[in-house]
């Protein structure tokens, strides 16, 4: 009679160190999917009723016992944790989890005893979450303590500078919006001075070509390539303004927009049309959020219940 049992993974277990539930389980899977490794299953089920009779001598039950996959006696971490506090307690959660998977196969449960053996099993799953949860809190807190007091020295500073960049950001804006205006002011008179030297140019260049006076000729043509010169210069009247510089980097002014309802139902008519699935994202989490607070109907909204366990 063989001693292994060979899972699922592949991975060759001897049967005499199997926690209890997880040999039940195993075996049961066996029965039901694989009746011909027959070996296995006399062997295992010889060890369950040696376990079964020890236990009965003993007056328990190791079918729903806590600790029937022998987790470490006190879940609760070591004060501080160790390394070898996280291998003991992932050694613990990697052999629930091994057992769990020979639950979690696609076939109902069909007894009382095997939903209690689960729900112990659950149980247990849970106490040693929790038990690493735990773990990992006293193992990071010093850590946090020294992040939380680099912050604490470091981000009131930080802050300060901040405040005072944007503060100076929002002056120097100020001049820099004032100069544009100016500048825009001059190369608008500008413009319209040169455009009133060209209208003015191409006057008496047309009264010299009537006139047949070629030194007015001359005259009116050069006064057209001044006009001409003029609107170039009105162009570059508005650039000439002062740049300021933050140290080595120039102030560049940047248009904002705020944004602000007008009309909602319009708004909402092109979130539809437009943004359909984001939409009805943002009104299924308003739902969820509605459903939690205890509303039952909701408009629009199919409200389906159902059973879980807590």
């Amino acid at each position: 009679m063989t001693e292994i049992y060979t899972t699922s993974k592949g991975e060759r277990k001897r049967i005499a160190d199997l926690p209890y539930p997880y040999l039940c389980s195993a075996l049961a899977k066996l029965e039901r999917e694989q009746p011909d490794r027959t070996d296995e299953i006399e062997a295992m089920r010889k060890e369950v009723a040696e376990r079964d009779a020890a236990h009965a001598a003993e007056g328990t039950n190791p079918r729903v016992a806590l600790g029937g996959n022998m987790p470490p006696a006190d879940p609760t971490p070591v004060q501080p944790p160790t390394a070898a506090t996280f291998v003991a307690l992932k050694t613990n959660l990697d052999d629930l989890h091994d057992e769990f998977a020979n639950w979690a196969d696609g076939e109902p449960i069909d007894s009382q005893a095997k939903a209690d053996t689960l729900g112990d099993l659950i149980g247990q799953i849970i106490a040693g979450r929790k038990a690493t949860e735990e773990a990992r809190k006293l193992e990071a807190a010093p850590w946090d303590a020294g992040k939380k007091e680099v912050q604490d020295r470091y981000n009131p500073v930080i802050k300060r500078a901040d405040t005072d960049a944007d503060l100076g950001k929002s002056i120097i804006g100020k001049w820099e919006a004032a100069q544009r205006a100016k500048a825009a002011a001059e190369a608008e008179a500008a413009r319209v001075a040169a455009a009133a030297a060209t209208l003015a140019a191409a006057e008496a260049h047309r009264a010299a070509r009537e006139a047949g006076d070629l030194a007015q000729l001359d005259a009116a043509e050069a006064a057209v390539t001044e006009a001409r010169q003029s609107t170039k210069a009105a162009e570059k009247v508005e650039e000439s303004r002062p740049v300021t510089k933050l140290g080595n980097r120039t102030v560049q002014m940047r248009t904002h927009y705020d944004v602000a309802m007008g009309d909602f139902y319009e708004a909402l008519q092109y979130a539809t049309a437009n943004y359909a699935d984001e939409l009805e994202a943002f009104m299924l989490d308003l739902a969820r959020k509605e459903v939690a607070a205890g509303k039952r109907q909701l408009p629009g909204i199919t409200i389906t219940p159902s059973q879980r366990a807590a």
